[in-house]
């Protein structure tokens, strides 16, 4: 069974708008796959904005919240990509979109 990372992924929208929702990222090696079902946010933002942040909360109440629909958590700049981060999180990383698989 693979590795599962659950964190809070950001992206952002055409317009750029900041869209914030809990994920797990899939461990292949030393690479993630994340990977939402259509029709999602997150796809539509990716393929305006190939990027995305995932950060891992100190605050459990931001992965409960999100998801029933609290999605106004504090955020801050990413520091490599055009984006925005949780701002109380342990960590945080960074990716740019590598492929895209239907």
């Amino acid at each position: 069974m693979p590795l599962i990372l659950e964190t809070i992924v950001t992206t952002l929208s055409r317009e750029g708008a900041l869209h914030l929702v809990p994920f797990g990222l899939i461990a292949e090696g030393d690479d993630y796959v994340l990977a939402p079902f259509r029709p999602s946010p997150t796809i539509l933002n990716l393929e305006a904005n190939p990027c995305f942040c995932a950060s891992s909360p100190r605050d459990v109440r931001v992965i409960a919240g999100a998801v029933t629909g609290r999605r106004d958590w504090p955020t801050v700049a990413c520091d490599r990509i055009p984006g925005r981060r949780l701002a109380d999180s342990f960590g945080h990383a960074e990716f740019e979109v590598a492929a895209v698989e239907a």
